[in-house]
């Protein structure tokens, strides 16, 4: 097998691995969270390194403690499943004796059982899930600033030729006005 390998994250990394341990704290949480909604290529850079971890976790090329919690993450993630069990079948193709996934052959099922556990997939699952809702959410809020803001110019536009047509008005109608007065003028003499 080969050695542990222990990829030197950025402080990003390191902020996004607590939060998938579920170390982080709220505020922590929170400034990740925004700071995935705002910058798609942080989301993207994220993404991989959760794969690249599936993947590591699969080959066994990770520490104890890390293979421990990302078992945990994976049998609570049936998309981490997938992707762990086809790294799995990739690796066993080219050669490869990958360690067997905890998610898939369990070997105690009293620790696998416990309630605190469900709850830790499930709150992990839930903001993987709340992640994506907000993308989603952010995609149609950027949508609707967008019709909103080309409504906003044609209405001032619209605004601007109206306010020309206004003066026209007015000044035909002071035209008017003296045209009349003068007839009327006239006409009294």
């Amino acid at each position: 097998m080969s050695e542990p390998r222990q990829p030197a994250p950025d402080a990003t990394e390191e902020r996004f691995l607590r939060h998938l341990a579920g170390t982080a704290d709220e505020a922590e949480r929170q400034q990740l969270e925004q700071d995935v909604l705002e910058d798609d290529e942080l989301f993207q850079r994220l993404s991989d390194l959760e794969s690249e971890l599936v993947d590591s976790y699969v080959e066994g090329a990770l520490d104890e403690q890390t293979t421990r919690h990302l078992a945990s993450l994976v049998s609570a993630s049936p998309r981490l499943q997938a992707q762990a069990e086809t790294t799995l079948a990739l690796t066993t193709r080219t050669g490869k004796r990958p360690p067997m996934l905890p998610s898939t052959q369990p070997t105690d099922r009293a620790a696998s059982s416990k309630p605190w556990r469900l709850v830790a997939f499930g709150s992990v699952a839930l903001a993987l899930a709340l992640i994506a809702w907000l993308f989603i959410q952010l995609a149609d809020q950027r949508t609707s600033l967008d019709a909103l803001r080309t409504e906003n110019i044609e209405l001032r536009e619209r605004s601007t030729e109206l306010e020309e047509d206004v003066s026209r008005l007015e000044a035909s109608n002071r035209s008017l006005t003296r045209r009349l007065a003068r007839l009327e003028a006239g006409g009294t003499k």
